[in-house]
């Protein structure tokens, strides 16, 4: 996929109320994972779903009492995991299981998102996501594999956001 393919992809899933499971199936057949099925890899995809199912099933539910994010929410991932996916697959450097790592992150980095500003909480909404996703979502993963997504999921704070770009 070259950069303009990217952008074409990135504007179709904006132009669609593409569902958030039928994005994820599509980031993961984009960067190659859906036949990646050794056991570290199995055990990540595995956690993957899981949290796509968690994300799903709280947004539906918080649809359903009108008071789904406006901005947080099953769109954003949806568009996210599908940017992530087209990026990843542009670059091709990272290893199958780190490609997945970034996935389960991108998943699982807006997941019971308060809305509020971070002043307004007793940690930062990146830390209070990172530890709700990494204690029910990847506990039967490798410990350096939770590091990873825990360390992703935080690098989405907002001050750490431009240090991130300047590394990169």
């Amino acid at each position: 996929m070259d950069a303009q393919q990217f952008c074409q992809e990135i504007l179709r899933i904006r132009g669609q109320s593409i569902s958030l499971p039928a994005a994820a199936e599509s980031a993961l057949s984009r960067v190659g994972l859906s036949s990646h099925v050794d056991l570290p890899s199995e055990i990540s995809l595995q956690a993957f779903w899981r949290i796509i199912d968690a994300v799903e099933a709280e947004g539906r539910y918080r649809a359903q009492l009108g008071q789904e994010l406006p901005y947080h929410n099953r769109i954003h991932i949806s568009e996210t995991l599908t940017a992530l996916s087209c990026m990843l697959s542009i670059d091709g450097q990272l290893s199958p299981d780190d490609r997945l790592l970034a996935l389960i992150a991108m998943a699982g980095h807006d997941y019971s998102h308060q809305g509020r500003f971070a002043d307004s909480l007793h940690k930062t909404q990146e830390e209070l996501t990172a530890q709700l996703i990494c204690q029910n979502y990847l506990d039967n993963m490798h410990g350096e594999f939770t590091k990873v997504v825990r360390e992703l999921i935080l690098g989405t704070q907002k001050d750490k956001v431009k240090l991130n770009h300047a590394s990169f």
